[in-house]
């Protein structure tokens, strides 16, 4: 057997078996793999979106600006775009007193004064110890079960920069010791650049950081979906770094990552002008940016070469539940289903922008079966090989791209971002909650337009993304939408002392959706 298409085990890489009470490591051994269903997925969404303004090939340009971030160019939207040689400075390095590193003013706050971000930053962000969560018991655990460290020595070194990548500034190891040349954590040029190209210009004026910005290798962080982009290639994952199911199974939680959620909670450095604080225009941001990195690292799981971080299936591409499941929950067979048994649930949570920028009505139904079933791992690699499928991955980037910067005949503030407006999101968010009030509907109380598409009953998922998505559309919650979004709210929690969602089967979707529903169909002003 291919031994792409084996379970991701190696001698340096032990199986992972999780179930609710432990993670055990297995001898190396090999595990013959249907892979079928789950290329499918994937061949079945991106040979059937129908995109607008995606018809012409992207071009090779770094079109979201973050290419300075990555530690490896492996991205086929970013080869053309050459920087300067990458080196990291450090955090210090922007803590002068006259810089970066003004008197603290003691608390995180978007009216401090200007100057006082270092200080902020180490004072209040949880990016600063990032470096530390990574040295703490549990993920020196998590290191030992997946052979990166052995008997406190560094074994597996590129899995070891994998986890820096978004754990420290710099991959860069100081020698064979698991200890980075740089040691504090996700600091300032994580998300800003390496900075020794432009650190004596920035400051120098507007001209200065343009330069910067367009030709040494600095990100433009205040424009909203470089912010985005920029998160999403750690709380999402990219071309050199990816958080896969083999790590979570070593015990890593599973990446739920929201930009306009976090956002508002992050202990900001910097301040933002009112134009550009519109909840609904960061959510819009935010999902752009994800599904772009989605499909970023799925094209780097698609050409991964062997051994490396990325590889091909990918289950962590899939819905949790769809395996971890009580073995008494599997349906009947006489049920119908939206796809057939075997065959999981793609995991959306990273994808729902595909809903906005295709032709389609949202939700989308991403239905996993293909026209053409591939019957063995020959034939599925080379469905793979075959160049659309790239091109299609390509296709939709560039529509994403073109919706969160093509402005519209060449006029400012005519972006989709910046035309998302609240009854945008409403309608969105509406018929989220519309897709789930009809799943949970008996198979003979469902319209029969929605029949063949419904799913056994609700997921967390969904629930998730609806719960997400209102709130920003409801920025001044009224009473009669607060309990319904409260009580759905502490449904979506984790169960207690679990990293794995659970969406307890007796919620009344049909009490609690249509206040919710009736509420963003009001006029938003």
């Amino acid at each position: 057997m291919n031994p792409a298409f084996q379970t991701r085990v190696t001698p340096n890489r032990p199986a992972c078996i999780l179930n609710a009470q432990a993670w055990h490591a297995v001898p190396f051994r090999t595990v013959p793999l249907n892979a079928a269903p789950f290329l499918a997925a994937i061949c079945s969404i991106l040979c059937t979106l129908t995109i607008t303004k995606a018809a012409e090939p992207a071009p090779q340009t770094d079109p979201w600006g973050i290419t300075p971030l990555l530690h490896t160019s492996t991205d086929s939207q970013n080869t053309q775009h050459q920087y300067p040689a990458k080196k990291h400075l450090g955090a210090p390095s922007c803590a002068a007193t006259a810089c970066h590193g003004g008197p603290s003013p003691g608390i995180s706050s978007t009216t401090a004064p200007r100057g006082s971000e270092y200080s902020l930053w180490i004072e209040s962000d949880p990016h600063a110890k990032s470096w530390q969560t990574l040295n703490s018991s549990r993920s020196l655990e998590i290191l030992e079960r997946l052979n990166i460290l052995v008997d406190g020595q560094l074994r597996n070194k590129q899995a070891f920069q994998n986890c820096l990548a978004c754990h420290n500034t710099s991959t860069s190891l100081a020698s064979n010791d698991p200890v980075p040349s740089i040691t504090e954590g996700i600091g300032c040029e994580a998300c800003h650049g390496p900075s020794q190209q432009w650190i004596n210009e920035h400051y120098q004026g507007p001209s200065s950081v343009k330069n910067a910005i367009e030709h040494l290798g600095m990100i433009n962080t205040k424009a909203l979906p470089q912010q985005a982009k920029a998160c999403t290639l750690c709380h999402v994952g990219g071309p050199d770094r990816d958080m896969n199911h083999d790590i979570i199974a070593a015990g890593h939680p599973a990446l739920y990552f929201d930009f306009q959620t976090y956002l508002k909670a992050y202990p900001k450095h910097w301040r933002n002008p009112p134009s550009v604080d519109l909840p609904a225009q960061r959510w819009l941001a935010g999902q752009l940016a994800a599904t772009d990195s989605e499909l970023q690292l799925l094209e780097a799981r698609l050409n991964a070469k062997p051994n490396s971080s990325s590889t091909w299936p990918e289950f962590s591409n899939f819905q949790c539940s769809s395996c971890h499941q009580p073995l008494s929950k599997l349906p009947s067979p006489n049920k119908s289903h939206s796809t057939p048994l075997g065959n999981p649930p793609l995991r959306e949570w990273n994808l729902q922008a595909l809903h906005l920028v295709s032709q389609q009505e949202p939700p989308l139904n991403l239905s996993l079966r293909s026209p053409k079933q591939p019957t063995n791992s020959e034939s599925i690699r080379s469905e793979l090989s075959e160049p659309d499928v790239r091109a299609n991955i390509l296709a939709l980037r560039t529509a994403l791209a073109q919706a969160a910067f093509a402005q519209t005949n060449n006029q400012p503030n005519s972006t989709m971002i910046s035309q998302w407006n609240l009854h945008d999101q409403r309608h969105y968010a509406a018929s989220l909650w519309e897709k789930i009030r009809s799943d949970s509907l008996p198979p003979d109380s469902a319209s029969p337009n929605t029949l063949h598409n419904k799913p056994s009953e609700p997921n967390w998922e969904l629930a998730s993304l609806a719960y997400i998505a209102t709130l920003p559309a409801l920025p001044n919650n009224n009473t009669n939408t607060s309990q319904p979004l409260l009580e759905i709210r502490n449904a979506l929690l984790f169960p207690l002392q679990s990293q794995s969602p659970k969406l307890p089967t007796t919620i009344d979707w049909n009490r609690i959706v249509p206040p919710i529903v009736e509420a963003l169909e009001q006029p938003p002003y």
